[in-house]
């Protein structure tokens, strides 16, 4: 029986760094394929998601009553099938994501696995929330707007060491941190 997974508590920190135009440069690139690999995965998840709607058992299955025990538990079961079988789920989309990556020479060069996976992970989430009518439309990032990356850990692609962060194998930048600043010493341990 697989059992959920320990959540600890986790908190996003900000950190400036001191950058010349040549690094700068290199994380707008990074930046960019992350918004290249978001698209598709995008697309990707909006794709399948139409699978999935277009079928017979998905509109049995939305007018199934929310309220009956017996109802809700075959809901859950009918749409769990559905996304299973058009591989609309969180795994087979990082699964996509990895591979497409891979399939891109440039960007296999800039991001880590671990990077692309959170990035597909990103997109899922979003055509997620679409398809729940929590969102009336996902958006494609335009160039530019995508400029957020993050890691699935701290030991892989993004890390912190010393006073520097590691970007990948071969971009190293000075953090900006002020020495009072005690919750950012904290963050960083």
């Amino acid at each position: 029986m697989a059992t959920s997974k320990d959540k600890t508590p986790s908190f996003v920190a900000t950190i400036r760094l001191k950058t010349n135009l040549k690094e700068e440069k290199q994380l707008l690139v990074l930046s960019d394929c992350a918004r290249l690999l978001y698209n598709a995965c995008l697309g990707e998840c909006l794709k399948r998601l139409k699978k999935v709607q277009g079928t017979e058992l998905y509109k049995e299955t939305i007018q199934l009553s929310k309220t009956s025990e017996a109802d809700v538990e075959k809901r859950r079961a009918n749409f769990k099938y559905l996304n299973e079988t058009f591989g609309f789920t969180d795994a087979s989309i990082q699964s996509f994501g990895t591979k497409t990556k891979n399939d891109s020479k440039f960007i296999a060069e800039h991001l880590g696995t671990h990077v692309c996976q959170k990035v597909s992970t990103r997109a899922f989430k979003a055509t997620q929330k679409y398809a729940f009518k929590r969102a009336k439309k996902v958006r494609f990032k335009r160039k530019g707007e995508f400029v957020t990356v993050e890691g699935k850990n701290n030991k892989t692609f993004l890390t912190y060491s010393n006073g520097y962060v590691l970007v990948g194998k071969n971009l190293t930048l000075k953090c900006l941190l002020d020495p009072k600043d005690k919750w950012m010493q904290y963050a960083l341990k």
